[in-house]
């Protein structure tokens, strides 16, 4: 009995020990503040009033505050259950300066895009590791263009109201020249074609060089070329086409670079069977087949793939099938080097026009538009026909710009919305002169011609002279 009740008064007495050590937060006294606001600092903390307090409590509000990096010293206390947050703010930013930049590599503006994401432009708290992290970003991009030679410096100055100027002295140097490429391992197509496909590469002769920087190096060029010889090879049949290998040889002085392109061609591939699965209505597989561009035995194209796509989809879209949706399933024989095509549809329901609407006209009257519509409101949907109604409104010769967007409603999955977008441009000239003749002498010549008047779309020819004046409509 002893023994029980001594383990109850010691679990009592720690419990006891326990809510000596909380206590409730009655208010929260923030000191130090100068560029953050308190509602920050508050919408940050773990903790507010009413909640109990204790060294938990304190060490999860340094561990929070740190992590904003606002801060390079917190301290937390509590004194007659009001809570003491006493900080120092690290410094916000006042300035920050390119020196010796030129805007031949990299444009400023995106250089303050970048700054502005980083919170490194004015008035912002000051954050070294983020300014480390823009330093090599920016040499990054220096490299990736040629510019081996790239170093920047910085320079951080505090003044006495805990502000930071920082400096960047940017040197640029000179971008590396190619001084040799090659490909090898091309067979079918021939090394200098491939070569023709980069933007960059060994110096022609001088003068041209001079004018199109050919030999000056970048990556991001390169990588361009290769993408384009890789769609070349594949457009030809050869699906397993890869590169093995870039080697790039930078010069001691970085001045120079070479670079080796090794590609592995792979086997010719040829079309297999062809199929058509999915919502067909009615469609006879003879008239699909019409539409390939792409028929059986031939050698494999990507692009007469993506034509035969098109012009399946455009198919089923004149028959108001705005959404229909045809997907190219492959199967591949690895062994024969032959690829089965199934053309594979999906159409949902039939599509028709809830709206019409028409923007940026500000001279042109509506009507003149809408008449060279093919699609009334109501209408059902066909492809082919909104883009020559595009076309009609292009000729009219009324705008320098004509788009279409189609908008699909909420409440109805069948409707949709035609959104046109013009920009107008100057349909009118005028003219003047003078003239002379034996019978008449000198005369003084006027002329007007305005090919869109008042908006209509009727053309004004006006002329006239000190013997006569014509109007035309």
């Amino acid at each position: 009995m002893k023994k029980i009740l001594i383990k109850i008064s010691l679990i009592l007495g720690l419990s006891l020990s326990s809510i000596a050590q909380s206590a409730p937060i009655k208010s929260i006294e923030i000191l130090g503040l100068n560029a953050i606001s308190r509602g920050t600092v508050l919408s940050y903390l773990p903790v507010e009033a009413g909640d109990d307090y204790n060294k938990k409590t304190s060490a999860q509000i340094i561990r929070a505050l740190y992590k904003t990096h606002f801060f390079k010293d917190i301290e937390v206390s509590q004194a007659d259950q009001v809570l003491k947050i006493k900080l120092q703010e690290n410094p916000h930013i006042k300035y920050v300066e390119l020196l010796n930049y030129s805007d031949k590599v990299i444009e400023e503006e995106a250089i303050n895009q970048v700054l502005k994401s980083m919170d490194l432009s004015q008035g912002k708290i000051f954050n070294k590791r983020q300014l480390d992290k823009l330093i090599s970003q920016i040499e990054s991009s220096y490299i990736s263009k040629g510019y081996y030679g790239i170093k920047i410096t910085k320079t951080i100055e505090i003044d006495d109201q805990n502000r930071v100027g920082i400096e960047l002295d940017i040197f640029e140097g000179e971008v590396a020249r190619i001084s040799s490429m090659k490909i090898s391992g091309s067979e079918v197509h021939d090394e200098d074609d491939l070569l023709d496909l980069f933007e960059i590469g060994e110096a022609d002769f001088f003068l041209l060089n001079y004018f199109t920087e050919k030999d000056h190096y970048s990556k991001v060029a390169l990588d361009a070329g290769v993408e384009a010889m890789k769609s070349l090879y594949i457009n030809s049949g050869y699906l397993d086409f890869k590169v093995n290998k870039i080697a790039t040889d930078l010069s001691e002085d970085k001045q120079n670079i070479s670079i080796d392109i090794q590609v592995n061609e792979g086997s010719e591939y040829k079309v297999g069977d062809i199929k058509f699965s999915g919502d067909l209505l009615n469609q006879s597989i003879d008239d699909l087949n019409d539409l390939l561009t792409i028929t059986e035995g031939e050698v494999f194209k990507r692009k007469k793939v993506i034509e035969s796509i098109q012009a399946v989809t455009d198919l089923f879209a004149d028959q108001g099938y705005a959404f229909a949706k045809v997907t190219a399933v492959t199967k591949e024989d690895y062994e024969a080097h032959i690829i089965d095509l199934d053309f594979n549809t999906s159409l949902s329901k039939k599509v028709y026009i809830n709206r019409i609407t028409i923007a940026g006209n500000t001279r042109t009257q509506d009507e003149v538009i809408r008449r060279e519509i093919g699609i009334a409101e109501g209408g059902l949907y066909s492809n082919t026909e909104l883009d020559e109604s595009i076309k009609k409104i292009r000729r009219l010769g009324f705008f320098s710009d004509v788009q279409m967007e189609v908008t699909r409603l909420k409440e109805f999955d069948d409707k949709i919305n035609l959104n046109f977008s013009v920009e107008e441009t100057k349909t009118g000239t005028f003219s003047i002169g003078l003239s002379h003749s034996n019978s008449s002498g000198a005369a003084f010549n006027v002329g007007i011609k305005e090919n869109n008047f008042l908006g209509t779309g009727n053309t004004l020819n006006a002329s006239f002279s000190n013997s006569e004046a014509v109007q035309e409509m």
